[in-house]
């Protein structure tokens, strides 16, 4: 079980590529004022939900869809669904706003959870349900956030799920600077949250990332990747390797997305709370 779990992390492949490739978007906009997916061969939540965000902020912008027509109908369906839609078959979760009330959560989260089955095969309802529940918590209590979207796709035959979710508010450096705390680089920001030196430092509970990188790096062999302002911070197994991002690059909010292994083991989560 131990070699199985070890192969898992380490054919996973990488979200690295799937972030690049919103960045080289947003690069060729700043430069065209164009939103141009023309070359996209395929997208994936970790490009969908920051593009929707450019989107969001530049309605003005001309826009071109992907030339490959199974990437193009494929974004076309996703942002005809949303909070309700029900599909016969479920291997996904469109791109759905988190409302700016908390109080009006629930519907999302139970909508979330039921077009994954519950993350029964996901590491169980428990590790799903947490997973997602915190994550999205920590967006209201420190992002300040105009949009916010989550979003899952199952990729069977590939044999994982991705799962992301994004928001444009002040960041995670930015809101540990306001906090109080003062790093050189955005990346370390990043890290010291994860790591769990934030909640030490914070009278609150910090972003709670610590405990969920854990669940996912350690129990469901997953690959996670946080971007936020000018860092990113890319965690495969053991391997935590953080990226400055250049000007063009820049993050307008941040972009956490989880890639786990499909089907995945049923995780303890209490084994990760410390």
């Amino acid at each position: 079980m131990i070699k199985r779990k070890s192969m898992l992390m380490t054919f996973l492949p990488s979200l690295i590529p799937c972030f690049k490739d919103f960045a080289s978007i947003q690069s060729d906009f700043l430069g065209t004022g164009e939103i141009n997916l023309g070359r996209l061969q395929w997208i994936y939540p970790t490009t969908f939900l920051p593009t929707i965000s450019l989107l969001l902020k530049n309605p003005g912008a001309k826009y071109y869809p992907p030339q490959n027509t199974d990437a193009a109908s494929y974004i076309e369906n996703m942002l005809k669904s949303g909070l309700g839609y029900k599909p016969s078959i479920c291997s996904y979760v469109p791109p759905i706003p988190l409302p700016d009330d908390e109080s009006k959560l629930d519907p999302v989260l139970a909508e979330v959870y039921r077009l994954n089955n519950d993350g029964k095969e996901y590491g169980g309802q428990n590790a799903f349900k947490y997973l997602i529940g915190e994550l999205v918590a920590n967006i209201y209590e420190h992002s300040k956030f105009n949009h916010a979207f989550i979003m899952a796709q199952k990729y069977q035959k590939k044999g994982f799920v991705d799962i992301s979710i994004f928001d444009d508010g002040i960041t995670i450096p930015g809101s540990l600077s306001i906090a109080g705390m003062i790093f050189n680089k955005d990346v370390e920001f990043i890290g010291e949250a994860i790591n769990g030196l934030s909640s030490k430092k914070l009278k609150e509970r910090g972003y709670g990332l610590h405990t969920n990188v854990r669940i996912c790096t350690e129990g469901l062999g997953a690959n996670m990747m946080i971007a936020s302002r000018q860092g990113l911070l890319n965690i495969e197994g053991k391997e935590q390797k953080g990226y400055i991002l250049k000007d063009e690059y820049k993050l307008s909010g941040t972009s956490i997305s989880i890639r786990i292994p499909y089907p995945a083991k049923e995780v303890d989560i209490y084994a990760y709370q410390n």
